[in-house]
Formats: C-alpha cells, structure tokens, sequence
C-alpha cells in the first residue's frame, strides 16, 4: 500500500459520494435514481476499504474509528431518513 491516502481520506470521501446519491435520490426520476444508487454502491465501497487500509498500514486511531461510525450514522439518515 504505498499511497499517500490516510484511511480518513477514505472516510470523508465516502461521505461526500453518498450525501451526493442521497440527493440524487431527491431528482424523481430512474436516470436521477439510478444515478443515486451508483453513487450510494461507491461510498460503501470506500466506506469498507477505509477499515481496510487503516489495518492494512497500522494506522487505527480512536478518532478515525469514531468519524467512521458518526459520518455512517449520518449517511445512513441521508439515504434512508426523509
């Protein structure tokens, strides 16, 4: 793994990419919902390797472990919540 990317880079970067599907999800149609589930497939994706990477390169913190599970919470409420 000799890359530049810290695990919370990961972390912050799935965020970003699933708040963006949780608001494709508002556009109503399949394109906008199709789109939304790409984007939402992404940010899991990401949210997993940003664990991995962090076992991976013995970088796990209490601070990463804690962003993780409040920035999944907050997801999880975009996507699912309103």
């Amino acid at each position: 793994m000799k890359t530049g990317t810290r695990p919370n880079h990961l972390t912050v970067a799935a965020f970003v990419i699933s708040a963006a599907g949780a608001a494709a999800f508002l556009g109503g149609t399949r394109r906008s919902f199709i789109l939304a589930a790409v984007l939402v497939y992404a940010g899991t994706v990401l949210d997993g390797a940003d664990g991995m990477l962090a076992r991976t390169k013995n970088l796990c913190t209490r601070f990463g472990a804690y962003l993780d599970l409040y920035l999944d919470r907050i997801t999880d409420f975009l996507v699912l919540g309103p």
